[in-house]
């Protein structure tokens, strides 16, 4: 029968090693600091919400999957402003039309 302890030995130490550096990371609070939105964004968010927007789309990987991620939509110039709130308003294949400002 082949001598396992200086594997269990190992794998031990590797889940101690593991738990250590977890805890640290997860229970440091230096990283996190306070965010302030502004008015407009806390407007934005509220919106969102209300129409359940993450049940298809994401923002930052947090969200749906039937909708395209929104996290840098209206950053990308092709997609201007005027076409993004056309689409808001009008709907899209399963995207209902929402009527927003």
């Amino acid at each position: 029968m082949p001598n396992y302890s200086k594997y269990l030995i190992l794998l031990a130490v590797l889940i101690g090693v593991f738990s250590i550096y977890n805890f640290v990371i997860y229970t440091s609070k230096t990283a996190y600091k306070t965010v302030q939105l502004s008015e407009k964004a806390i407007k934005g968010e509220n919106i969102w919400l209300q129409n359940n927007c993450n049940s298809c789309h994401q923002i930052y990987g947090l969200g749906g999957y039937l909708g395209p991620d929104l996290t840098n939509v209206f950053s990308r110039r092709q997609e201007n402003e005027d076409y993004l709130k056309a689409i808001i308003h009008s709907g899209v294949r399963q995207m209902p039309a929402f009527d927003v400002s």
